[in-house]
């Protein structure tokens, strides 16, 4: 097992908890891209289920679900049919499902793999593909170092950054062309956090769970209590007062984007 490979087998990583109001927020605006006449849908990257937990429920039209996941502690939590695969090597045969998703996956593909992933994508899906990732991330923002070889890395894993021009040429000239691409997802962005968060010396791990290095592979520890996502909390205090009057702005923090098969 690779190092990165490793890394997504943390059991710990896949817990299914309750969702926040901007997870269902996102899935709903996930759910509203799929074309109506979609019968049968993959999802590639499928983590622990819950979009296709999701989808189940508020898509009951949708005949085939199914999900695709390399990490098998992930697929422990999956309730709907789903396939242990690498997302660079799909076990079904060419056009196998109406509509294929890829959701906040591609932004973590190392390169030797990135470009046979998005082959893979088209040649299973019959009609349509949607993919999602962060928007517009800064990979250098928040970035870990190994405490003994000293390297840098997002403590997400993520490779690979992308904005709304690289989203319509993500698949060339075809055989799928862009049919639009949305910025989604609400959220807040304090006036100067970018760089406060670059003056920060504390480089560790802000995760619960212990995270691999990349480079070399040493487990950095966790900090117990820590929270896997930003939570918005109310209340009093010093901090909710600052938060409150402190200069932010809204940001949407996804790209959502659908391509549909040329057809002669």
């Amino acid at each position: 097992m690779t190092i990165e490979q490793d890394y997504y087998e943390n059991g710990e990583f896949w817990i299914h908890g309750a969702l926040l109001p901007e997870d269902l927020a996102r899935m709903e605006f996930i759910v509203r891209a799929i074309p109506t006449d979609a019968r049968s849908l993959l999802d590639v990257g499928c983590g622990n289920g819950a979009f296709l937990e999701h989808l189940r429920v508020s898509r009951p039209d949708i005949e085939i679900l199914h999900g695709a996941e390399r990490s098998g502690a992930a697929l422990q939590h999956v309730a709907v049919p789903h396939t242990q695969a690498s997302i660079d090597s799909l076990p079904f045969p060419d056009q196998s499902f109406d509509c294929v998703t890829c959701l906040e996956v591609i932004e973590h593909l190392p390169t030797p793999i990135y470009t046979r992933a998005l082959l893979e994508l088209m040649r299973v899906s019959r009609r349509y593909l949607i993919v999602t990732v962060p928007r517009e991330q800064d990979l250098t923002l928040g970035q870990v170092q190994c405490t003994v070889c000293k390297t840098l890395f997002n403590p997400d894993y993520h490779l690979r950054s992308f904005d709304q021009r690289s989203m319509i040429e993500l698949f060339g000239a075809g055989p799928f062309l862009p049919r639009g691409v949305s910025a989604f997802g609400d959220g807040t962005e304090y006036a100067f956090s970018r760089l406060i968060t670059r003056l920060k010396r504390d480089r560790g791990n802000r995760f619960p769970q212990d995270i691999p290095c990349p480079a070399c592979g040493t487990k950095l520890k966790g900090r117990p209590g820590a929270q896997m996502t930003p939570v918005t909390r109310s209340g009093g205090g010093v901090t909710s007062t600052i938060k409150a009057l402190w200069p932010k702005r809204r940001e949407q923090r996804w790209l959502l984007a659908r391509y549909d098969r040329i057809t002669a």
